[in-house]
């Protein structure tokens, strides 16, 4: 899987999709937007950082029937948060619904975060 790079301090966004696999047999087939919209809530845990979403304007994970969104496409801009650089291996997504209130566990994805770029010598993104 593709480590996911977040730059700090900058307006990069990361375009992810959600996906669902009915049976192990078929093939992983992306959320509707209809489906994406039931969502109220989405939270991302890199390490000890908690991130959380209900889908405002300026929250940093956004989703759903949005102007250019596909389907199960889900976007983070995580520039302004405050998150320790590092490598995460496990980057740690849940989205709650009235039906799953408790939230629902995603899955996760590796995510490495680089300290502002435009500062002295910022350690480089690890190796794919």
């Amino acid at each position: 899987m593709q480590t996911e790079i977040i730059y700090l301090s900058h307006s990069n966004i990361n375009s992810l999709i959600l996906y669902r696999q009915r049976h192990t047999d078929s093939a992983p087939v992306a959320i509707p937007l209809t489906e994406m919209d039931t969502i109220t809530r989405m939270t991302l845990t890199l390490g000890t950082t908690l991130i959380d979403s209900d889908n405002g304007g300026a929250d940093p994970i956004q989703w759903g029937s949005k102007p250019g969104y596909v389907a199960g496409e889900f976007r983070l801009n995580l520039g302004g948060q405050t998150i320790t650089p590092g490598d995460y291996k496990n980057a740690w997504l849940v989205a709650y619904t009235t039906t799953y209130p408790n939230g629902q566990v995603w899955g996760s994805f590796p995510a490495y975060v680089m300290a502002d770029v435009e500062a002295a010598d910022p350690a480089p993104p690890p190796a794919p």
